[in-house]
């Protein structure tokens, strides 16, 4: 392939290339590089990125340069990652969509260089017109095949165009093909230059006596040869003089450079040209000794020859010659010497040929070559018949095709059936109006199956000949860049656990329900929905019975809904539904009565049979509101109402709703000074032995004592206490208070208990335990005279702290209550285990157990099996006699109630003791209240 073929590969690709040396030193870039890193114009050859990079030492781009010449394995980055690297520099990589930089290792020459490539981009500077204007004849071979010759060497052989030459056989063209094979081999093998002299043969036969210069260089694709012929001169011409050489060559305007020295190897003469690469003026070079032009470590190689007598009177030579900036050329010089009779040199005539453009061209050559061969993208060649005409390795391993088998082939095979039609109606023509088209574009591979990609095409036309030209194809497969943005987008708007729309896909499908129905005039509903006792189940079973259960939930939600209906996860264990265009109000409805019956029906997850239900607030639009915020606040207000109305039940968004709302903000507001104001205070209700008819405990109650609202009942705040966490200050108030209540108590002779609820927020906190060490400390209460009651969620969780906790507390002589058994998920296992010595039955079991037979049969049973596992019974709620006489039937252990006493502040408690601390005798006057 020649190099300018090679050339037109690389400055049509829509890639950056970039190559770099550990130090960051530029070795080479391409102007499509320059575009996309903003880089300026100026010559960056040779200099360092650390100029424009000033942290490159600790930069990502100067780490990824290091690991790929360290493990010469290539490295791909993002463009931010790479953008990093630049901050705060004169430096910019623009952010584009699949903007990527690819660092890999390079081996060139001796050299361990770093090859970037950046996406997309294209172009490249020419460097070959040098070679193919300079009138000595240079060809570039890999051992036996003329890779390259530029206008010169055809016109030497009599070839007409230069890609005539391209591909021959050398040893076709040389005299004696044998001799050229052995000092070919002799410069492969030995990795030296040869200049020696032969007979090369002309298109027409004619046979042309020649010197040549051949050398070699090494690359990471193999070798090349530069072999540099030149027309040797008549027998006549071998014995003039080297100053006759004046008056025979063109000397003042020659192409080439010219030198002319005397005996004493000091220049004598210097032509225009010399002088121009030198940069210096002719009288600063005449008088000069010849060897201020060379490299000290190469003036050897020149001078040797010329100082000693011998017979030599030509020899070629390749030499580093310095020029007045400092810098160096690689030149060849044709040496003509005059000796006298005993060889000594008399006079010395040289013609220079700069070949530093040459083996730059030829390092650009496998630079370019290592583009096409190493890019991770695919690149096709299609000529001007339509037909391709070379393809990369990249393109082979992408599709399946070999270049062999696809050259020559229509660029129609390679698009996807589906989208052939499209290829040749439109892009063809785009293309022979704009010359370029960039777009997604679906390819085959050779087993048929089809794949996306991010395609480029441009036009390249040959020399400015507008009539010869051709198309570079330039893709990507990007399957999995697709795939990872389809698995992005459903990340970004999916639930992961129930594969339902988020929070975010909600809020997009809630405006788009919301500008439907305006635009029909129709109506929008929006369902909010909160899952009752779904707390219970997570603590209790654990989170992974949860997650199953919020699954199921989610499928049963959906199958409620019509397929236009959005049903949500936002988060937890609330769901949403979004009714669109909806005629009838009465509409929500149906649907909120259908996803209640589904979440009341079992559901059966690993082995437990589980009860759930549901809060729905249903709001409207545009009865309720016509915005988002509005909508949202106002279903979440009506699913509270729901909750309060006993759970398991619907309610419609009304004015009185939000006015509940605003009075519960203030009260949690209200309820966060309590403290600090004194509000709170402990009531207590005495617990008696049911046949001894005397107080053997208390329980204590809390109760808020507030400004304008008088005593508010536990059941407005204490749940609230719950959900914003003041439970754990107030619960250790509480606790606190008591001990040191029963402690006083006990002083005056009072051989009382005292109960005091523990709520399961306060006994997962890590330091509950020595919370009620360090109280039962402080205050000097038995530990036996501290009873702590809890409720069945927490006797379900039996998580190992907690049972840790409990054995702790209880082998120091302190009790635990199982308060309000059977109200809950009752697990009659986790109670055999668990270390509580009292079963408290709440208040419901009591009302009508005289009436009811069912009623009465449950209470017995549960005092039965407290008995059978050594616990004590606490019954409370007793309001009447015949409740009485009936748990003593039954030999309920203690009691507490209306019956004989409502809960009592501390003075009056004080009082009740002081009377009926030995013996209480029913009261049937006070009956219940």
């Amino acid at each position: 392939m020649t190099a300018v073929f090679l050339e037109e590969m690389l400055r049509h690709t829509h890639a950056g290339y970039l190559l770099v040396d550990k130090h960051g030193v530029v070795r080479f870039i391409n102007e499509r590089c320059r575009q996309i890193l903003q880089l300026p114009n100026h010559h960056l050859f040779g200099s360092s990125l650390e100029d424009l990079v000033p942290r490159w030492s600790n930069s990502p781009l100067a780490e990824a340069v290091a690991a790929a010449l360290e493990s010469r394995i290539s490295h791909t980055f993002r463009g931010p990652h790479i953008q990093s690297g630049f901050r705060e520099s004169a430096l910019h990589i623009s952010d584009q969509p699949g903007f990527q930089v690819r660092v890999g290792p390079f081996q060139f020459e001796e050299h361990a260089l770093a090859f970037l490539e950046m996406f997309p981009s294209d172009g490249f500077s020419d460097v070959v017109d040098f070679v193919q204007k300079l009138p000595v004849p240079v060809m570039t071979l890999d051992q036996s095949h003329i890779l390259f010759a530029n206008p010169a060497a055809c016109e030497l052989l009599e070839y007409g165009e230069t890609t005539a030459l391209c591909g021959q056989w050398l040893a076709d063209r040389v005299a004696d093909p044998a001799l050229m094979d052995q000092w070919i081999g002799h410069v492969i093998e030995k990795k030296t230059t040869v200049y020696q002299t032969t007979e090369l043969l002309t298109r027409t036969g004619r046979s042309i006596p020649v010197s040549f210069y051949l050398s070699t260089l090494e690359g990471p694709n193999g070798r090349r040869l530069v072999f540099i012929p030149q027309l040797m001169e008549t027998a006549a011409e071998k014995n003039t003089p080297a100053d006759a050489a004046l008056t025979t060559i063109p000397f003042e305007e020659n192409a080439a450079g010219m030198w002319l020295c005397d005996r004493r190897l000091n220049l004598t003469a210097v032509n225009h040209t010399l002088c121009e690469w030198l940069g210096f003026r002719k009288e600063e070079l005449i008088g000069r000794p010849l060897g201020d032009l060379l490299l000290p470590d190469q003036q050897a190689f020149l001078l040797d020859p010329l100082r000693r007598n011998s017979d030599q009177r030509r020899f070629h030579l390749e030499i580093s010659v310095m020029t007045a900036a400092k810098t160096t050329l690689q030149c060849v010089l044709e040496v003509t010497v005059d000796r006298d009779n005993h060889g000594a040199v008399r006079q010395a005539f040289a013609v220079v040929v700069d070949i530093t453009s040459l083996l730059q061209m030829e390092s650009q050559s496998y630079l370019t070559s290592v583009v096409f061969d190493a890019t991770g993208e695919a690149i096709v060649v299609i000529n001007n018949h339509n037909t391709i005409q070379a393809v990369n390795p990249a393109f082979c391993s992408m599709t399946g095709y070999q270049s062999e088998a696809i050259n020559d082939a229509a660029p129609e095979k390679l698009i996807a059936p589906h989208q052939r039609h499209g290829f040749a109606e439109n892009i063809l023509p785009h293309l022979e109006q704009t010359g370029k088209w960039e777009g997604e574009l679906w390819f085959q591979r050779k087993s048929g199956e089809n794949f996306p990609s991010w395609c480029s095409i441009t036009a390249t036309y040959h020399h400015g000949q507008s009539t010869q030209f051709r198309y570079v194809m330039v893709f990507a497969d990007i399957t999995k860049r697709n795939e990872s943005e389809a698995i992005i987008r459903r990340q970004a708007n999916f639930d992961p656990l129930t594969e339902l729309p988020n929070r975010i896909l909600f809020m997009d499908r809630l405006g788009q329900a919301l500008e439907l129905a305006k635009r029909m005039k129709t109506k929008a509903a929006l369902l909010f929905i909160d899952l009752d006792r779904f707390k219970l189940v997570n603590d209790s079973l654990g989170h992974a019975v949860g997650d199953i259960l919020l699954q199921e939930a989610a499928v049963r939600l959906r199958d409620c809904a019509r397929s236009s209906d959005t049903v949500a996860r936002l988060g937890g264990d609330e769901f949403t539904i979004i009714l669109p265009n909806l005629k009838e109000s009465h509409h929500a409805e149906v649907v909120a009565r259908k996803a209640l019956a589904e979440l009341a029906k079992p559901f059966n997850i690993e082995g437990h049979q589980l009860y759930i239900s549901g809060s729905i607030g249903i709001t409207l639009y545009p009865d309720d509101g016509d915005s988002i915020r509005d909508l949202l606040k106002q279903a979440d207000t009506a699913m509270y109402g729901a909750k309060e109305a006993g759970r398991n039940a619907f309610r419609f968004f009304t004015p009185a709703m939000n006015l509940a709302a605003q009075d519960r903000l203030r009260l949690e507001g209200e309820l966060r000074r309590s403290m600090d104001l004194g509000e709170l205070m402990l009531y207590f209700q005495p617990i008696l032995a049911t046949n001894e008819r005397r107080v053997v405990g208390c329980e204590a109650l809390l109760r808020w004592c507030h400004p304008t609202r008088n005593i508010v009942p536990p059941g407005q705040f204490i749940s609230l206490a719950e959900e914003t966490g003041l439970i754990i200050p107030i619960g250790e108030w509480v606790l606190r208070q008591s001990c040191y209540q029963a402690r006083r108590w006990l002083d005056q002779g009072y051989d009382l208990h005292i109960s005091v609820n523990i709520s399961t927020r306060q006994f997962r906190e890590q330091d509950f335990r020595q919370v009620v060490e360090s109280v039962l400390s402080e205050s000097g209460l038995p530990p036996q005279s501290l009873v702590l009651e809890i409720t069945e969620s927490l006797v379900l969780e039996e998580t190992e702290q907690l049972m840790e906790d409990l054995k702790l507390l209880t082998a120091k002589g302190l009790r635990f209550s199982v308060d309000d058994f059977g109200t809950g998920y009752s697990s009659l296992s986790y109670l055999r285990r668990f270390p509580a010595k009292m079963l408290k039955i709440e208040r419901s079991f009591l009302q009508e157990v005289v009436h009811r037979r069912d009623d009465a049969a449950l209470v017995e049973a549960m005092i039965s099996l407290a008995h059978k596992l050594n616990m004590t019974v606490v019954a409370e709620g007793v309001e009447t006699l015949a409740q009485w006489d009936f748990l003593k039937e039954c030999d309920c252990d203690f009691m507490q109630g209306f019956y004989f006493s409502r809960p009592l502040p501390v003075t009056q408690m004080d009082a009740f003791l002081a009377d009926h601390f030995k013996e209480t005798p029913p009261n049937p006057e006070k009956g219940s209240t």
